[in-house]
């Protein structure tokens, strides 16, 4: 009965956290579009997409890498969990690096000849690209870290 009661209070909150999320999200998206305009806010959700939709492969690691040790965790045996961790570390980096070489090949060959980006915007496209591969490397770092972090103590 009182599994019942936590899992209705972490539901609340879930949805409070969306709700305020969605809020925030929609307030700055206004904001962004009055600053950048239509046809540069557009770009940057184009280049920015490019790399987000990226993240999948980092989410089902993620996911996968959890469930993995917090089955060792209650398995309760200790060298197991530490092979897991390890095996996921490095699993992670290699995704990462995959990702990363990937986004500044590919990724960049299809900003820069594929898409319909105006030449005086070109540069700014570029810098966008750049710093969201740069960003989606570190969050992707940080993520890890977290979820280790919080099964390992």
């Amino acid at each position: 009965m009182q599994n019942d009661g936590l899992i209705a209070k972490n539901t609340l909150f879930l949805y409070i956290r969306m709700f305020f999320s969605m809020a925030i999200g929609l307030y700055t998206s206004r904001i962004v579009i009055n600053a950048l305009g239509f046809s540069d806010y557009g770009l940057y959700n184009l280049v920015g997409g490019i790399v987000v939709m990226l993240s999948f492969f980092n989410v089902g690691m993620l996911a996968a890498s959890q469930r993995f040790m917090s089955y060792e965790l209650g398995l309760g045996d200790v060298s197991s969990l530490k092979r897991v961790f390890c095996t996921s570390i490095v699993i992670h980096n290699v995704i990462a690096l995959v990702i990363f070489l990937f986004a500044e090949s590919l990724g960049l060959w299809f900003v820069n000849t594929y898409l319909n980006i105006p030449d005086s915007r070109m540069y700014a496209a570029n810098w966008v690209y750049q710093c969201s591969i740069l960003t989606f490397i570190i969050s992707t770092k940080v993520s890890q870290v977290k979820i280790h972090k919080r099964d390992l103590t």
